[in-house]
């Protein structure tokens, strides 16, 4: 090697020896409330974190996050918030709100840096959410037969609470379609549907009680002895008959081949259950609403004193599909009569609730003056 060649040498790596190092790069800019962390919220949490939802306290504003940052950094540091059950390994899944490494590292660096403000110019629009029921107003709802308060603190017995809801028979169709539905989706997202099970309840007697008394006062009132003639002919018939049509239905529904693809994967039916089997009035059988409400896949709530009854004296035989023509027409008359059997369930279901809750009411108070005595 030349002397001219080792000086370029020795001169490039003294040059590279002696170059300074590349200046540092500006400090990471904290982020803010309104760019960085309202986005994360708005995105995944507030669905449940606004007024009137079902978490603790709303997530909407600045205002609202900040009492709660140091808190909300550790429950999304433990993936305790928000909730979500799906395992990312087996899949891509629809809706995904939990949060990824990324957002939770700026939801803990905000924090780190004093959850601060930001611009409002940076702040993305809020999103709006439909009034009312998000995924559409529900055929009926069914309410607590009375409210129950949770406490803050310590635990709390497992209570069932019991509200029957009766279906007119055309809402009872739209709720066997619902249940067919769901277990449609059940199984195609790999649902065991064998294991799914479910009733649609009927009051019985309780809807010839109101319609005789609606049958009384028409026949104080009415001066048409054809009128008069309609309405003893339905007296008594209305409840029978409207149960043995929507057990006809019941048949209907589950017999169809797209029912049968369900109950070839081991589903079984929504089973009718005749609730309130009593006999009110003591002019007729005692056991009238047990031997005429008789056939399979059906479930029967019946008093004990009913019950005893029946075993003295009733008689079986599936009577369900019997006579029903007659059956048709009692509900056809009940209809040309101006007789609305849905005025009739609606006051029943009112009426359900309200002595409902004054039982439950009942049984609170038992249990707390025994409790006291103690």
């Amino acid at each position: 090697m030349t002397r001219a060649a080792l000086s370029a040498v020795l001169a490039c790596g003294l040059v590279s020896v002696a170059a300074p190092r590349a200046a540092a790069g500006p400090a990471a800019v904290a982020p803010t409330f309104t760019r960085d962390v309202a986005p994360i919220l708005y995105n995944s949490c507030i669905s449940c974190h606004r007024a009137g939802e079902v978490a603790p306290m709303s997530l909407m504003s600045y205002e609202e996050v900040r009492p709660w940052a140091k808190s909300m950094r550790l429950k999304v540091a433990n993936r305790e918030m928000p909730p979500w059950g799906a395992d990312s390994r087996f899949g891509k899944f629809k809706d995904d709100r939990s949060l990824t490494p990324e957002q939770i590292d700026t939801i803990a660096r905000w924090v780190d840096a004093g959850a601060p403000r930001g611009s409002e110019a940076d702040l993305p629009p809020a999103p709006t959410f439909a009034s009312g029921w998000s995924h559409g107003e529900p055929d009926v709802v069914i309410e607590m037969p009375v409210d129950f308060e949770i406490p803050a603190q310590g635990q709390v017995p497992v209570i069932d609470f019991f509200a029957k809801s009766p279906f007119t028979q055309d809402v009872y169709v739209k709720v066997a379609e619902a249940y067919i539905a769901g277990l449609e989706q059940f199984a195609k997202n790999g649902g065991d549907v064998s294991r799914m099970a479910s009733v649609a309840s009927f009051f019985i007697s309780r809807i010839d009680s109101a319609v005789d008394a609606i049958i009384e006062t028409r026949l104080k009132a009415s001066k048409d002895a054809r009128e008069q003639e309609q309405l003893k002919s339905i007296q008594g018939k209305v409840a029978i008959a409207n149960g043995k049509q929507t057990y006809e239905k019941y048949q209907t529904i589950f017999s169809t081949p797209r029912w049968k693809a369900l109950a070839a994967k081991g589903a079984q039916t929504q089973r009718v259950l005749w609730a309130s089997t009593s006999t009110k009035n003591p002019a007729y059988r005692d056991v009238l609403y047990v031997e005429e409400l008789i056939g399979p896949d059906t479930v029967d709530t019946i008093p004990p004193a009913t019950l005893d009854a029946f075993r003295d004296h009733g008689k079986t035989r599936q009577s369900l599909t019997e006579d029903l023509p007659s059956a048709h027409k009692t509900m056809e008359t009940a209809a040309k009569l101006g007789i609305s059997m849905k005025e009739v369930t609606d006051k029943l279901t009112d009426d359900g609730v309200r002595l409902f809750s004054e039982a439950f009411d009942k049984l609170l108070a038992a249990v707390e003056k025994s409790s006291k005595s103690k």
